[in-house]
């Protein structure tokens, strides 16, 4: 009797990656649209849009409220009202977000400008800048290639990075480590009364200007102390403090007014 034949050896070694087809054409809703997914060279929706699945284009423009249940992943997008993204975001060249967006997952961009509030699922990456007026909210870490701009407020427990950090802090704000070459920090009534805060654990940077700022570790070249400000540990050489701002490990006694012993 003649043996079996050996059946044949699985292919071994990675699958190829499967090449996805080109974007094409382009998808217009002028009202209020349902869609499974979207995938185009371009997307234009000029009221709400929910997507079921993934949003994968070139460019994309959302005038209204929308929703995504998967990716969304462009080369350039704009969001002009209220969304949610449940999945990641990916968007090569600049993404755009007006109103108050909120994302499932990470989030990575080239060009980030947000103009209201975003809520993001994780860490936040951008290549180039990134300018913020009004929120950013994150679990994760913020690393930015260029320069980060904000008006408004960050917080981010992990790691906050950039060429420079500048911005006017409004309200709390509050970052895990902030590490950049240099940091500019304000509050908006300048040197007179305001509720802006900004609690950071350590700052690392050459210089930085701060007001209304708590850090329990600054290092830096050059530190510059205006209005509120509270350092515990300062390693540097501290070239400005104003009159309110304190370096120590407790913040000093302040008597109420009428008080004299």
């Amino acid at each position: 009797m003649s043996a079996p034949a050996a059946s044949a050896a699985a292919p071994s070694g990675p699958r190829p990656a499967v090449t996805p087809p080109p974007r094409e054409g382009e998808v217009d809703d002028p009202a209020s649209v349902r869609r499974d997914s979207v995938r185009s060279a371009r997307w234009t929706a000029r009221a709400s849009a929910k997507v079921l699945g993934d949003v994968d284009v070139a460019v994309g423009s959302v005038d209204g409220p929308m929703t995504v249940g998967g990716r969304l992943i462009a080369d350039r997008f704009a969001i002009g009202a209220d969304s949610e993204v449940l999945g990641e975001v990916t968007v090569r060249e600049a993404l755009t977000i007006t109103g108050e967006s909120r994302f499932g997952g990470p989030v990575r961009a080239g060009e980030l400008r947000i103009h209201g509030r975003l809520q993001a699922g994780g860490p936040i990456t951008v290549e180039r800048n990134l300018l913020l007026v009004g929120r950013l909210e994150t679990p994760g870490d913020v690393t930015v290639g260029g320069d980060l701009s904000f008006d408004g407020s960050l917080a981010s427990p992990g790691s906050v990075r950039a060429r420079s950090v500048e911005g006017r802090q409004r309200g709390r704000g509050e970052a895990g480590n902030l590490v950049a070459e240099v940091v500019r920090i304000r509050r908006p009534g300048g040197f007179g009364p305001s509720n802006g805060r900004f609690d950071i654990l350590r700052i690392e940077a050459r210089e930085v200007h701060l007001e209304g700022v708590r850090c329990e570790y600054l290092r830096a070249e050059r530190v510059h102390l205006g209005p509120g400000c509270h350092v515990v540990r300062l390693d540097g050489n501290l070239i400005q403090k104003h009159r309110s701002s304190y370096v120590g490990p407790e913040a000093p006694f302040e008597r109420p007014r009428g008080m004299f012993r």
